[in-house]
């Protein structure tokens, strides 16, 4: 469990991996602590770092206006396919930071937010 301040509100989140693959799938991708809004940002962060080629665009949500990404290393049985050299993205996985930019835990998560 972890705790973030979020909007003045004190919130939790607890709870353990399910191994769905829905995170890989919808990926807020995030430099120097903002979210990836455009190709051209994605392209320049591709360049500056080659692991962030792993991700492909998936769809830009309208109502943030952040791009979604799903990563080329989740395989079929939603699996990593690369486990021991995931980035810290993965390892972290839930980070508060996605919540501030009004990404959710997706359905089905095995992670509950809860406001204290």
């Amino acid at each position: 469990m972890f705790w973030s301040r979020l909007k003045n509100k004190k919130r939790s989140i607890t709870g353990t991996c399910l191994q769905c693959g829905k995170c890989c799938r919808n990926i807020i991708l995030f430099h120097r602590g903002k979210p990836v809004r455009s190709i051209k940002k994605f392209e320049k962060l591709v360049k500056k770092n080659p692991f962030y080629s792993h991700f492909y665009l998936t769809y830009k949500n309208p109502e943030n206006g952040c791009l979604y990404f799903s990563c080329d290393r989740i395989s079929s049985d939603n699996l990593c396919s690369d486990y021991v050299n995931r980035p810290e993205i993965c390892k972290k996985y839930p980070q508060s930071e996605v919540f501030e930019y009004g990404g959710n835990l997706l359905p089905g998560c095995g992670y509950s937010l809860s406001s204290s």
